[in-house]
């Protein structure tokens, strides 16, 4: 079964995964919204009183405003107050941007092939509607706001220009190790077929990794979109996973 982008059905498959996960009936909330410091105010305030100022800048301002860190116990406190009685739901306003930012991703616009996508499936979806309840829960919110999910869709946005920028500074979708028409895929499943194997230990898999110096970071989620574009199978021998290449 191989993932390949849709606008259809990934809509609707977007959508039933920010139901299921919003609850029923969902809410509907919208987000309220020295010298150094004096000039990262200056910079917040071109967004205007109602507008949304981006991480990159609020970050700065509360680091040069909160000098001194929060007294430990205080935070454990506050930490230990948010896992127990906070359980924010995911409001219509949050699940729009959500699925708006998924469905970018997995249906660009423009002369982009569809190969040459930044991989996304509904794995990383629901990632992006935790961190989204992270970042609520962190606020003690009852339910995830719309700012909240354009921060997490902003620090996804920086940490793919980060993964599929080279040195040069050219955005290069095949780094970053899965999915698409990437070389990494394709030298990976070269490495599988020059083997002479029929199957694979998930020690197997990490050694060819090793041998191509392909990232370890997020080697998991590169071997499931493997399996999600059909280019290679799982099944289990005597209670053990091996893989298997489909081609």
């Amino acid at each position: 079964l191989r993932d390949q982008a849709d606008s259809d059905r990934d809509r609707m498959i977007s959508g039933s995964i920010m139901d299921r996960l919003r609850g029923s009936g969902g809410l509907r909330h919208g987000g309220d919204g020295g010298g150094e410091g004096r000039r990262l105010a200056g910079l917040m305030d071109q967004f205007g009183a109602q507008g949304r100022v981006p991480l990159q800048y609020r970050l700065p301002w509360v680091n040069e405003f909160q000098k001194q860190p929060l007294p430990l116990q205080q935070l454990k406190d506050y930490i230990a107050y948010a896992r127990e009685y906070c359980r924010p739901k995911l409001s219509v306003e949050a699940a729009g941007v959500l699925k708006g930012y998924f469905m970018r991703l997995r249906n660009s616009d423009g002369n982009q092939s569809k190969g040459d996508n930044v991989p996304i499936t509904t794995r990383q979806l629901e990632a992006l509607i935790r961190l989204s309840q992270a970042r609520a829960k962190a606020c003690l919110r009852p339910c995830v706001t719309r700012e909240d999910a354009e921060d997490v869709v902003e620090l996804m946005l920086e940490s793919n220009k980060q993964v599929h920028t080279d040195a040069s500074g050219r955005v290069d979708k095949g780094r970053g190790g899965a999915g698409g028409k990437s070389k990494r895929k394709k030298a990976f499943l070269d490495a599988m077929g020059a083997s002479g194997r029929s199957e694979f230990t998930y020690a197997d898999l990490q050694g060819i990794a090793a041998r191509l110096d392909l990232p370890v970071g997020g080697f998991g989620d590169f071997v499931d979109n493997l399996r999600e574009n059909g280019d290679i199978g799982k099944s289990f021998c005597d209670g053990r996973a091996v893989w298997t290449m489909n081609f």
